[in-house]
């Protein structure tokens, strides 16, 4: 006994060294577990799996004391947890068809009446973001209705919400073997793209449009759903910025999934990283004639939808009145052009503070109605066909720069409409920020159909230095599933710029 005793502090004297030695959490645990101080020992164990996720024996030995304190359903979990880290053990296997067992005999009783119920309250704790119950009665219902394909898919949705997409797709390959399930064939999309098999993704995606085409545009219901085989779209052989052909493919989604596309656009996404200056660009590239249509069907959308929560309203305000105090550090109440004027509230603010002011917007009706309701200076035309003689002090774009085709030509006519020393500022989702890699890949921008382009702070840098510009100053704007940054540059009359 003075021997484990011994073990115990010196293994304690190590965890103070340093407390992120999953080995010794381990250790700890198992000297727990050996001494019936079961509550101790799982929680030694979770911190281990806390530090490190992929090991067995932690799992393994959380499954033992679930299933001695009664909690077969999170027992089973754990062991499916073991089996991720050792998928050829026969004795997991084994352990796995015994616990089944235990809970099909524990719950025999249940009717179909009962288990639809529960998956009621299953999803209901999903909502509430209660994961680890959820499992556990999904995990349940699994055992005791194994062929049934809705609690099969809950299932995997639940592992796949907790981030667990290896189980899942095991789950969702049960599913394929039991029916031709159109909904599995889409989530094995979206688990091997996060297990990160791009290829196998795709081709999970395609199966799934061909066995149900109302899939390309979930969020509408099927509404515009009718995937068709050719978009027109360019596939890119070389980087659009750099022109480099090296780049991997790093993200595959069916894009309706969080965006609207009205059949439109290819709802399949696929987006590159370049290896040589970290653009991440959409490849295929859309058409410009599917891109219209895409437009005139989300103004239409959109303009059945009354915007008026005043939060909203006040907080995008605020935004606008903090970017124009930006602007003025480095330029006094300029000639400003907004390209791209979707939201009007950046105009109004400026005009308010005694700007003079001109808009652009490709929508005719947005335009006119902007233009003669809100008596703001907004003209109906592109930017890339907008003629003037004159110069501005400042030039912005606000949440628009990804969805710039022709970027090269933009940054120079850009650099060509400023006054010496003028100000470009502009806005764009910053890929390496916390909420960016905190929300990873289930990102509702990684499937917006009207964007080209995904920056970073750095490459964007380089990217305007090469353009002519220098920066002088960074904001950020927060909200939710966005990380706006703000640049704020000034035309460089010295610095080599790129030739069109």
């Amino acid at each position: 006994m003075d021997s484990i005793k011994e073990l115990e502090d010196n293994l304690f004297l190590k965890l103070n060294e340093n407390r992120y030695d999953y080995n010794v959490l381990n250790k700890i645990g198992y000297i727990y577990l050996h001494s019936d101080n079961r509550a101790k020992s799982e929680e030694f164990y979770l911190k281990s799996i806390a530090v490190e996720k992929n090991q067995f024996e932690p799992y393994v030995s959380l499954s033992l004391i679930s299933t001695i304190t009664g909690r077969l359903e999170k027992a089973l979990y754990y062991l499916y947890k073991a089996k991720e880290n050792s998928p050829d053990s026969s004795e997991l296997n084994k352990s796995i068809e015994e616990i089944v067992l235990a809970i099909i005999s524990k719950e025999k009783k249940m009717t179909i009446a009962q288990s639809e119920y529960l998956q009621k309250q299953a999803n209901e704790l999903i909502e509430m973001d209660m994961l680890d119950e959820a499992i556990e009665i999904y995990i349940k219902l699994s055992c005791l209705f194994p062929d049934n394909e809705n609690i099969l898919i809950g299932l995997a949705l639940t592992f796949m919400k907790n981030m667990d997409y290896s189980i899942a797709e095991g789950v969702l390959l049960t599913v394929i073997t039991i029916s031709e399930s159109a909904l599995a064939y889409h989530y094995l999309g979206v688990t091997t793209n996060f297990l990160g098999r791009k290829d196998e993704s795709q081709k999970y995606f395609e199966k799934s449009l061909e066995l149900k085409p109302s899939l390309a545009d979930i969020s509408t219901n099927g509404k515009y759903g009718l995937y068709k085989k050719d978009y027109g779209e360019t596939q890119l052989k070389s980087c659009p910025f750099c022109g480099s052909d090296d780049f991997n493919l790093i993200n595959v989604l069916n894009q309706s999934q969080n965006s609207l596309n009205f059949n439109q656009i290819n709802p399949i996404r696929k987006w590159e990283d370049c290896n040589n200056c970290s653009l991440v660009f959409a490849n295929p590239v859309p058409s410009p004639q599917s891109l219209l249509d895409y437009n005139f069907e989300l103004f239409n959308y959109v303009s059945q939808i009354k915007n008026n929560n005043i939060e909203k309203i006040v907080f995008e305000n605020n935004v606008a009145n903090e970017r124009i105090k930006n602007i003025e550090k480095f330029i006094p109440k300029p000639y400003i052009l907004d390209i791209n004027s979707v939201d009007v509230k950046f105009i109004s603010v400026a005009q308010r503070r005694l700007w003079k002011v001109q808009g652009l917007d490709e929508n005719k009706t947005r335009a006119s109605e902007n233009q003669n309701n809100f008596d703001l200076g907004i003209e109906n035309i592109s930017f890339f066909d907008f003629e003037t003689d004159e110069k501005f002090g400042a030039i912005t774009l606000w949440e628009e720069i990804e969805k710039i085709r022709d970027f090269k030509g933009f940054l120079t006519k850009v650099y060509n409409l400023l006054e010496p020393n003028g100000v470009f500022a502009f806005s764009f989702h910053d890929l390496k920020s916390y909420i960016s890699k905190k929300l990873s890949y289930d990102y509702p921008i990684w499937s917006y159909p009207n964007y080209f382009y995904f920056f970073n702070t750095s490459t964007m840098e380089r990217i305007i230095n090469q353009a002519g510009f220098v920066l002088v100053g960074i904001d950020c704007v927060e909200r939710k599933y966005l990380a706006n940054t703000d640049f704020f540059c000034v035309k460089s009359q010295t610095q080599e710029k790129f030739t069109v």
